[in-house]
């Protein structure tokens, strides 16, 4: 562990005092250091007063992040397009025979879809009447209200 060729006289009889560090030309110790600055005076320094880092930073984004709202900024312009444009649910049928051919009903009190698609399909699977009349009528689940009125497939 100890080198034999340095011995007691290579080291200097004294250690030097270290000198003070400075931040700004203010002397640092371990004691004075803090994370959170002071704020000064512009009367101590002849400077305007230092104000919190939230009150001048505005928001602040990354190449990453400007990309990602400028994404979602086109997502929602072009979803609102596709809202303006949607047809509505009475165009899905093409055909504009086919739009005369559809039956319109009245929903009665305790009525269910599933009632009315069996009432419909005289032919078909009461089924594929079902998801018709939900796609027609822009319906998403099977809920229907009395006095609502509902547009059938012709049945083929």
């Amino acid at each position: 562990m100890f080198d034999s060729r340095c011995s007691r006289s290579d080291l200097p009889a004294e250690i030097p005092p270290r000198t003070p560090r400075t931040y700004e030309g203010v002397p640092m110790s371990i004691s004075s250091v803090s994370l959170i600055p002071a704020p000064t005076t512009s009367a101590s320094a002849g400077t305007a007063p230092v104000k919190p880092a939230s009150a001048t930073a505005g928001l602040r984004l990354t190449a990453r992040g400007r990309r990602l709202f400028g994404g979602l900024a086109i997502l929602a312009v072009a979803l609102g397009f596709g809202a303006l444009a949607a047809p509505p649910a009475i165009a899905a049928v093409s055909n504009v025979s086919a739009a005369a051919e559809l039956e319109q009903v009245t929903v009665g009190a305790g009525e269910t879809l599933w009632e009315i698609a069996e009432g419909a399909a005289t032919t078909r699977d009461v089924r594929d009447v079902l998801a018709d009349i939900k796609r027609i009528n822009g319906l998403e689940g099977a809920h229907v209200e009395p006095g609502q009125v509902l547009m059938l497939p012709p049945d083929r």
